[in-house]
């Protein structure tokens, strides 16, 4: 929960600040008229959502071809519980940093999505796991941050 109070902070900060560069750089005549607020909003909204699309687009550009090394980060994580959904944040030809969310069942009842950041390097043709990190956990109590948070 913290990460997502900062994550929408920071987002909120950085519009402030690209939205006050706007209105000085205006002219005074038009300033008069310029709402500001509304600009600030549409600029937290689109900072919010911007990153999300850019892993969206790589997952489904490069992403299909990780739904196996995906599938082995889980599968040698202390999770014992399913892959959810995994997301490829940058990737260049020869390797990937991905974010992967399992789902497992906690032992009140309820549903807990872990997170794990893996590297996955490209070796002949394949994706292979050259590294992971268990990032957030409820069962295991590991509470790391994820920027921009996943759950």
């Amino acid at each position: 929960m913290f990460g997502v109070i900062s994550y929408v902070g920071i987002c909120m900060v950085a519009s402030g600040v690209l939205s006050a560069l706007y209105v000085i750089t205006r002219p005074i005549h038009i300033r008069d008229e310029m709402r500001s607020w509304r600009l600030w909003a549409g600029l937290s909204v689109v900072l919010m959502i911007l990153p999300y699309a850019a892993f969206e687009v790589q997952t489904h550009t490069v992403g299909k071809e990780m739904a196996d090394a995906a599938e082995e980060v889980i599968a040698h994580s202390d999770i014992q519980g399913d892959l959810k959904y995994y997301k490829v944040l940058f990737t260049t030809g020869s390797w990937a940093d991905v974010v992967v969310v399992g789902e497992e069942p906690n032992t009140w009842g309820g549903i807990d999505r872990p997170v794990v950041r893996a590297k996955l390097v490209r070796e002949e043709g394949e994706w292979v796991v050259a590294s992971s990190h268990l990032v957030y956990s409820d069962n295991q109590n590991v509470d790391g941050i994820v920027f921009p948070p996943f759950w």
